[in-house]
């Protein structure tokens, strides 16, 4: 063989053990699938399919509420601007008069600002709300779910919906202070939530 077909076939074989190798030492080559994501515990964090970061905050009424206590429940986490948006308390009441129709899907909700105790207080009184309203001054939570908002310091408004079994299946992030998911769309989110944990 001349010298040019000699490195061709020296490529072609090294390049063939290498391939072999490869495969025998159970590293990925290309086309082949990670394991599928369920196989592993999710991580924490604030995208679909995280693990929901835990919170414990101060609610209307006093008692401390954190998000294990809905283990083994559907979730509709909603995050709201504060007592002064008016375009929060029409979100909150709209979902207040849905109240049954969540009730009936299996899901709970739950709502969380940044105000203090007193205005978290107002908004839950002047819209009757009778689920969980929650007060995160210190915007960790707020932060926890990456919707702060540096000029407002405090929360774009938001939804999530979380599983049974604590892990974010749907979030809805409004592109500015009028853009608020409808219930009807949350209660989809919240069937498929439910079809899959």
């Amino acid at each position: 063989m001349n010298a040019p077909m000699n490195r061709i076939v020296s490529t072609g074989l090294t390049l063939l053990v290498v391939l072999t190798l490869a495969s025998c030492s159970g590293k990925k080559t290309m086309g082949e699938t990670a394991s599928a994501p369920d196989a592993m515990a999710p991580v924490v964090g604030n995208e679909v399919g995280n693990m929901a970061p835990d919170f414990m905050l101060a609610s209307v009424g006093g008692a401390n509420v954190s998000l294990d206590d809905y283990d083994g429940e559907t979730l509709v986490l909603v995050f709201y601007r504060g007592n002064w948006c008016p375009f929060c308390h029409n979100q909150l009441a709209t979902l207040q008069e849905e109240m049954a129709k969540f009730d009936a899907a299996g899901a709970k909700i739950v709502a969380i600002s940044p105000d203090e105790l007193e205005f978290a207080t107002a908004t839950a009184e002047a819209e009757g709300l009778t689920f969980p309203v929650l007060s995160d001054t210190t915007r960790e939570t707020v932060k926890s779910y990456g919707v702060f908002h540096d000029a407002i310091n405090g929360s774009l408004p938001a939804t999530f919906v979380i599983d049974r079994t604590g892990i974010i299946r749907w979030k809805y992030i409004g592109k500015n202070k009028q853009d608020r998911p409808l219930p009807e769309l949350v209660l989809e989110q919240v069937a498929a939530a439910n079809s899959m944990g």
